[in-house]
This record gives structure tokens, C-alpha cells and sequence, in this order.
């Protein structure tokens, strides 16, 4: 889908652009991905200004035909989006953007709820919980979400 919705950011630093797990770093630094699309320390996406639309994007994204291009090995929470792992308290949920223009259009559909489902069931598997425990960067305090299920 190619709504433009995602993969905008106001700011170049921002909660809502993707972090990345130590392997996908691992994955972009092998790759040969320019060093300057993500920052090694801090695990994040490094959106470029661009100014044409007056707002960051994400460096992967080609400009004309707004297409992903490490679409294939693209970062969990890329992946998981219009999902989110967002934090309240000490308390971990897996949310949802209620500005995405998808989840707009879908509202409560069966696909939306059965992928929410099996974000849950992996977040709450062994294999996901350990991934989040390694991947704690990823949890962002993030507003106007809709909080749909504690994960942790």
C-alpha cells in the first residue's frame, strides 16, 4: 500500500522513527548501507530532511515511487506498524496509531484483529519476550496511541 503515511517524521529525532535490533544494525553495517541512514549507538533509522514535502523521511524510501527499498529485510518495527510497543509506567502494551490512514480505513477488520493476535501471542512466547528484554529500545512512551494489550 502507498498511502505516504508512514515513514514521515516531523523530527529528525522522534520516537516514531524506527529503532533497530542489534542484528538488523548488524545487517545494514554488512550490507554496506551508508553509516549515515543509521546510528550504531543509539539502534535508529536516520531520517533526511527532504525538502520538497517540508518533512524528514526515512532514507530507504525512493522519493518518486515511495517504495521501501530494504522492503525485504526491513526493521521489526517497520514490519510491525501501525503497531507499536509503547510504554506507560513500567508497564509495556502493544498499540496502535490511530493516525495511520490503513488503520483508519480497516477499523476493526479481521485482518487487523488476527495480526494483533499473533503480535501478542509472539510478544508473550519465550523467543519475544527475550527479544524484548534484549531490545528495550524499542518501547517508547509514545502518545496518541491506542493501548490494545499489556505485553509485559
Amino acid at each position: 500500500m502507498e498511502c505516504r503515511g508512514c515513514c514521515r517524521f516531523r523530527e529528525a529525532v522522534s520516537p516514531w522513527t524506527p529503532s533497530l535490533l542489534s542484528e538488523e544494525v548488524a545487517f545494514l553495517k554488512k550490507s554496506g548501507i551508508q553509516e549515515s541512514f543509521y546510528s550504531l549507538e543509539k539502534k535508529k533509522i536516520l531520517p533526511v530532511w527532504n525538502e520538497k514535502e517540508n518533512t524528514f523521511l526515512c532514507p530507504f524510501i525512493e522519493e518518486k515511487s515511495y517504495r521501501c527499498e530494504i522492503y525485504d529485510f526491513r526493521p521489526l518495527e517497520c514490519a510491525l506498524y501501525p503497531f507499536l510497543l509503547s510504554s506507560r509506567g513500567k508497564k509495556i502494551f502493544l498499540s496502535a496509531d490511530l493516525h495511520c490512514p490503513y488503520l483508519e480505513s480497516q477499523g476493526k477488520s479481521q485482518e487487523i484483529l488476527e495480526y494483533a493476535q499473533y503480535l501478542h501471542n509472539f510478544f508473550s512466547s519465550d523467543p519475544g519476550k527475550k527479544m524484548l528484554e534484549n531490545n528495550l529500545h524499542l518501547v517508547q512512551p509514545y502518545e496518541d496511541v491506542l493501548d490494545i494489550i499489556e505485553v509485559r
